[in-house]
């Protein structure tokens, strides 16, 4: 008996072919060749999208091969996607002659994006044969005929003592006047968000590499909680969870990071939820009414059949960065509404910190990240340390994170007896040299004394001379940028 099996209408029988949408021309197999090709023309034209601080690299290069054939005599095009390893090598060496380049450092990295450049050009690789022979010329005979600077810059790590003491300068002997009183709250806090999540300055404030984007950790990014203690039940306590959006090589994308961060009873100036909570207070960025000062937020109470309360912002809160910037206004000096803080700010606060604290070494953001990244890597696993960091491979800690200093008492280890760890601690600390009696500027004889100084002053003067020329030729100093009267200019810069 045969059976009949009726399918409603409209269904679709299972591996038939879609119909065509209404409007939609059904696509033939050469109209899927000719798609290809015009996306594949499109990204051989284009190339892969970089980070705008590598584009702006690689177009800096872009400009000195372009010299470098004109001065050469031949087309800019043909001689780098010969990929020929003279042609290369010859640009290495008039790069080294013609410009005041003194580290191996610097060429090697410019070796590294004219490789880019090579790719973005050609569509393709450069053949790795070609890249070590390069490689192995620069590093080579190239450095030791220019006698090139084989030094590296020491990269300091600041350790939980070295932040108390620089914490302690802030908030006890600081007596510089800062653009608004909410820097002197939000600029610690800084410093300890940086340090709890190890994260870049870009991931918090506005990026350098970013200026005008306005990205910064926004208040929708920020979730405060109370929650039940679980060590102490009868006690509630508050806990934020920070999402970091704008995390090197994942600004926007579908997996950001969130970190954690508790309450510090022992130690306020490491807490960074009081820090927290004073700059949402004078924001008035709570939605619940009730809340006007910490006491009512610390007043809050978890109801039994509830595992946390989550503190909410109000709307037109949601999109304002965290921490601002200062800015002029016929009234004075006033927080922006929403203008993000730049990381110069941030950076240039820090350096003058660590100065008056008495730190030998500049203190920079990326001197907290290192001491993150040493901490973390003694009590995570690589998987998770990766994580904490961002990094996409293990190695990039090992290279460029990992303490120059060894952290472990091998002396001890050798002639088997209890680790001193204690004193290798202390002698790793980046405030092993802190002096805070150190002069914090010179004296207005010194000031004159140098402002006088003949050498100084006849360099002042060419610079003034360099600076004319540049706009007579050029229009502006910045148009003139990869030319020798600007190479000239920077150089001088420097010196003086």
């Amino acid at each position: 008996m045969a059976v009949f099996r009726f399918r409603p209408e409209g269904k679709r029988a299972k591996g038939a072919p879609r119909r065509s949408e209404k409007g939609r021309p059904q696509l033939t197999p050469e109209d899927f060749h000719a798609r290809d090709a015009a996306r594949v023309a499109r990204f051989m034209a284009s190339g892969k999208k970089y980070a705008d601080a590598t584009t702006k690299a690689i177009d800096r290069v872009q400009r000195f091969w372009d010299r470098y054939t004109a001065f050469m005599g031949v087309d800019s095009y043909s001689y780098l996607t010969a990929c020929a390893c003279e042609n290369l090598r010859r640009y290495a060496d008039w790069r080294l002659s013609a410009f005041s380049i003194t580290k191996q450092s610097t060429i090697w990295v410019e070796w590294k994006f004219l490789r880019l450049l090579y790719k973005r050009v050609s569509g393709k690789k450069m053949d790795e044969v070609v890249g070590e022979q390069v490689t192995e010329y620069i590093l080579g005979p190239l450095t030791d005929e220019y006698g090139l600077d084989l030094s590296v810059k020491c990269k300091p790590t600041l350790s939980v003592e070295d932040l108390l003491s620089v914490l302690h300068y802030h908030w006890c002997l600081d007596s510089l006047v800062v653009p608004h009183e909410r820097y002197t709250v939000q600029l610690p806090l800084l410093m300890l968000m940086t340090a709890y999540t190890s994260s870049r300055p870009g991931a918090l404030i506005e990026s350098g590499c970013a200026r005008g984007s306005n990205d910064a950790l926004r208040y929708r990014d920020v979730v405060l909680r109370v929650i039940p203690n679980p060590d102490e039940p009868h006690r509630h306590v508050l806990v934020m969870e920070v999402t970091l959006m704008f995390m090197k090589g994942k600004r926007n994308k579908s997996r950001p990071t969130t970190y954690i961060f508790h309450e510090q009873h022992d130690n306020l100036a490491l807490c960074p939820i009081s820090h927290f909570l004073a700059l949402a207070l004078a924001d008035q960025a709570f939605e619940a009414q009730g809340i006007n000062s910490s006491e009512d937020v610390f007043r809050i109470a978890v109801p039994s059949y509830r595992n946390s309360l989550q503190l909410r912002w109000k709307s037109e809160m949601l999109d304002v960065p965290v921490f601002r910037r200062a800015v002029h206004t016929a009234q004075g000096m006033r927080i922006s509404c929403n203008g993000a803080l730049p990381y110069d700010a941030f950076n240039q606060y820090l350096q003058r910190l660590g100065r008056n604290a008495g730190l030998e070494e500049p203190l920079t953001p990326y001197c907290i990240r290192r001491g993150t990244a040493n901490a973390v890597d003694d009590v995570a696993t690589t998987a998770e340390r990766n994580q904490v960091l961002g990094h996409s491979r293990a190695d990039i800690f090992e290279r460029y994170y990992i303490a120059e200093k060894v952290k472990r008492d091998v002396q001890s280890a050798y002639i088997k007896c209890p680790p001193r760890e204690s004193v290798i601690r202390a002698v790793g600390m980046m405030s092993l040299t802190r002096d805070p009696r150190v002069p914090k500027e010179l004296t207005d004889e010194q000031k004159a004394a140098v402002e006088k100084d003949p050498h100084l002053v006849e360099l002042i003067c060419h610079k003034q001379e360099l600076t004319s020329e540049m706009k007579f030729q050029y229009g502006s100093v910045p148009k003139a940028q990869g030319t020798d009267l600007h190479a000239q200019y920077s150089k001088l810069e420097r010196t003086i």
